[in-house]
């Protein structure tokens, strides 16, 4: 005997049209109802915006010169996919020397700071896209970093490459 969540599948029905497969389930317990699942149309995959901020009063990366400013952000005028998407950029811009960019990036020590401790808080809300994850690799000297996976690990290995080479 079957269970009241067993369900046998009765027939499968391939729309000319759409091309979607149907899927009639019918469960053997007391409800005799149809249930319709579609297939997931095939898509391309197109990574996240990052759009650049600059502002000449908090610094940035400047679309128009392609230029990085040291960011001034430690009173938190920018947030963090803000901060996030001026590093890339500068990054992906071949700007940034793997021993200097602490200060290529930041104004002093207390935004470099303000950026870590913004970066290790990342993960409790939002996820860190693609592309910097790519840019913070970079910085971190190392195209697969191991361990390097949740915001916090990544402001760590960025605190360790920045004290290691003698950034901070």
């Amino acid at each position: 005997m079957l269970g009241p969540l067993a369900a046998v599948t009765l027939s499968v029905i391939k729309c000319v049209q759409c091309q979607y497969l149907y899927h009639f389930n019918f469960s053997l317990s007391c409800n005799l109802l149809p249930q319709v699942i579609m297939k997931i149309k095939a898509y391309e995959f197109i990574p996240a915006g990052v759009h650049a901020s600059f502002d000449p009063e908090t610094g940035g990366f400047n679309p128009e010169t392609k230029k990085m400013v040291p960011m001034s952000i430690n009173d938190g005028e920018l947030g963090g996919a803000e901060i996030f998407d001026n590093i890339t950029l500068a990054a992906e811009a071949g700007l940034l020397d793997t021993d200097k960019w602490v200060k290529q990036l930041f104004a002093d020590l207390e935004d470099f700071e303000y950026f870590l401790n913004e970066l290790a808080q990342y993960n409790d809300s939002y996820t860190i896209c693609d592309r910097w994850w790519h840019a913070f690799s970079q910085l971190a000297c190392g195209k697969d970093t191991p361990g390097f996976s949740t915001s916090k690990e990544i402001a760590a290995g960025l605190y360790k490459h920045a004290s290691e080479t003698g950034q901070i």
